[in-house]
């Protein structure tokens, strides 16, 4: 078994030979807008993912 943070809640498990993605808010970069009742303006998620969207597929 291994496990593997990509970004703050990203995480990817591995068993064997199967993958499993861990993400609440798997998107890109701001695209989700504000949290609600914070007073924070930034956009979220803060980063962007560490691969491309190709890269991930590939990876699972």
């Amino acid at each position: 078994m291994k496990l593997q943070l990509w970004r703050n809640a990203t995480l990817l498990l591995q068993i064997g030979e199967k993958n499993i993605l861990i993400d609440p808010m798997l998107g890109k970069k701001g695209s989700l807008g504000k949290f609600p009742m914070t007073d924070n303006e930034l956009l979220n998620p803060l980063v962007g993912l560490p691969f491309s969207e190709e890269e991930l597929n590939h990876k699972l």
